[in-house]
């Protein structure tokens, strides 16, 4: 045999073992046991390779979808695909569900920051300029703004951002991708503690990212008491749960004969049994010190909470309150405790707020069509037919996800298991709603407080001993809605949530060369610059009106009244006022040419996005 003969056969060999290494290989990952890993590691691959045809400054009137590409939508169901792959062990492998956990959450969390430039949301860029006073000056100013009244989470930034040398923006951009993973924490301590099978709590969590539309998770001290408010949550349900009797009052109330009359016949419509056995997991026993410590990081979240925002302490009080009196935790009187630190912080600490504006804090209290109506009816006006898309989505999420934890609970009570913690922590937020006026804005807050235990109410139907063919596919649908309509529903805003780098250089550079004193007059305060003492932003809604004569007279009266005004246009508020308000295409374009016309104004700056003008008194201009 020849050199040459012997060197093609060795070449046939090496061939040979190399394709045999590589059928080896792709055969060891197409078995369960890399599948999972596999599926996660190409959902990461082409979620970031999707981030190039994602342009949020290009947004239409649904947002990111018409511009989301294939590969993203197969990053998202490769990401579920690895986790379903894995529940099917027995049990499942804790790192790889948290891999495909992690994957999920940058699918949906991570897209909106990973392709902003600057950080999104016109609010965030307000608790920064919170924090940054309070580190520059070491004191709110509640009379600047009501939520300066609650500092905590101001303090707490300006402070690490101070220590960090950073600004306090630097805290904003990826705040959401944070949050959602954290808040996954204390979620799997709830549902470790209600759900008996392994598989169901890892679900869960799944379910808890894809229903999280509302985007309520920005750098906010709502966001961030969302966190401690869940690990309360998770250390009654976990150390200090009790199936034991209700208080006296509450049990007479229920053996009331004409109330037990109704709850039997409600349970008779519903098929219920009557003997059915609590679901939550057995509470392991812990000595008086490990108790004691436990009790005092309650106490301690509960302070936090209180000094840090003012939604969320009454939401607690009401679950607390509503657990007590249900018999379901052993700490009776934590409700009073934090009752008691909440009516002494707003009577104390929050009183330059609430003096002057008892109508503003109580006006509201049970005008529940007024919130109804401003969550859902005035968005609604003047909407196009992609606008109501995105709306309707925003309602079919949410009427998917507490339908579907209704059939939980029912289908976990017909087998033989109540979960009245969890129904109680899903509920007992909606209350909350009849006791502040906190605008339609408080649909969303109670949908987020009941987020979590919806989502463990949901994996009952997947749960150990209740899993049928029919309640899986039930599971399967819910995920596959959720899914489908997930990105309307959060990323549906983002033509005008999105603030753009030329939007925020503009209000930088007023910042930076506005005089103290001044007024920057917008059309829409959709813009990413907070409340500051040395300038006021005041919204004159006579701008908006291009196609009339109402902009000059309101110009005219302004630098008649007050020479050092400024105004302020930006792409924010031009596509806030197309999308939302219904204006023509070409309103903001129209209205600064008309704005210049008068006579009145001169630019002053401008960016790629944003102009800024000077106002000038000129008693001889036409009006």
């Amino acid at each position: 045999m020849s050199d040459e003969e012997g060197n093609t056969v060795d070449d046939d060999r090496i061939a040979v073992r190399t394709r045999d290494a590589v059928s080896s290989v792709v055969g060891a990952m197409l078995q369960w046991k890399w599948s999972s890993i596999t599926a996660c590691a190409l959902s990461i691959l082409l979620w970031s390779l999707s981030l190039s045809s994602i342009h949020p400054y290009e947004a239409t009137d649904t947002g990111l979808v018409s511009m989301l590409p294939v590969i993203w939508w197969l990053a998202l169901l490769l990401a579920l695909v690895g986790l379903a792959a894995e529940i099917q062990r027995d049990p499942p492998r804790a790192a790889p569900c948290v891999l495909s956990l992690v994957a999920l959450t940058l699918v949906l969390h991570g897209t909106l920051p990973a392709t902003e430039v600057t950080p999104r949301f016109s609010a965030a860029y307000t608790i920064a300029a919170f924090s940054d006073q309070l580190a520059k000056t070491g004191s709110p100013l509640p009379l600047l703004d009501a939520r300066m009244s609650w500092p905590a989470l101001f303090s707490a930034t300006g402070m690490a951002a101070r220590a960090m040398g950073v600004d306090s923006r630097w805290f904003l951009r990826w705040a959401p991708l944070v949050l959602n993973l954290l808040y996954l924490l204390p979620l799997k301590v709830i549902a470790n503690a209600t759900l008996k099978s392994p598989r169901a709590r890892w679900l869960a969590l799944s379910v808890f990212l894809l229903g999280n539309w509302i985007d309520q998770d920005y750098f906010s001290p709502q966001a961030v008491d969302l966190l401690l408010y869940l690990a309360v949550i998770a250390i009654l349900v976990r150390v200090f749960a009790t199936r034991g009797r209700q208080p006296g009052v509450v049990r007479a109330v229920v053996a009331f004969r004409f109330v037990a009359a109704i709850a039997d016949r409600l349970r008779r419509i519903l098929r219920l049994p009557k003997a059915a056995q609590p679901g939550e997991m057995p509470v392991p026993p812990r000595s008086i010190a490990e108790l004691a410590f436990l009790y005092s990081i309650v106490l301690a979240i509960a302070f936090a909470i209180v000094a840090s925002h003012q939604f969320t302490p009454l939401a607690m009080c009401v679950v607390l309150f509503v657990l007590a009196m249900a018999g379901r935790t052993k700490l009776n009187l934590l409700w009073v405790i934090t009752s008691v630190l909440t009516v002494a912080w707003f009577s104390w600490l929050a009183r330059t707020y609430w003096v002057g504006h008892l109508h503003a804090v109580f006006g509201g209290i049970g005008q529940v069509g007024g919130v109804v109506s401003g969550t859902v009816g005035t968005r609604l006006q003047n909407a196009s037919a992609e606008r109501l898309l995105v709306l309707d989505s925003r309602l079919a999420v949410p009427a998917v996800i507490v339908l579907s934890a209704a059939l939980g609970f029912w289908w976990s009570w017909r087998r033989g298991r109540t979960q009245w913690t969890l129904a109680i922590l899903a509920v007992a937020p909606v209350a909350v709603a009849l006791l502040t006026n906190y605008g339609g804005e408080v649909s969303l807050r109670v949908i987020l407080f009941s987020l979590a235990p919806v989502s463990v109410l949901i994996a009952l139907l997947v749960d150990a001993g209740l899993t049928t063919r029919t309640s899986l596919a039930i599971f399967v649908v819910v995920i596959a809605l959720t899914s489908a309509m997930f990105p309307l529903a959060r990323y549906g805003n983002e033509s005008f949530e999105a603030m753009a780098p030329g939007d925020v250089a503009a209000t930088d550079w007023i910042q930076g060369h506005v005089p103290t004193g001044s007024i920057i007059l917008v059309v829409i305060d959709d813009l990413p610059m907070g409340e500051s003492p040395s300038l006021s932003v005041d919204v004159a809604a006579g701008l908006a009106f291009a196609p009339t004569d109402k902009d000059r007279r309101v110009l005219t009266a302004t630098a008649k009244t007050d020479p050092n005004a400024w105004i302020l246009l930006t792409r924010s508020q031009d596509e806030y006022g197309t999308v939302v308000e219904g204006f023509p295409s070409d309103w903001l374009s129209t209205l600064e040419k008309r704005l210049l016309a008068t006579g009145n104004v001169e630019v002053k700056y401008r960016s790629s996005s944003a102009v800024v003008m000077k106002v000038h008194v000129n008693t001889g201009s036409k009006t």
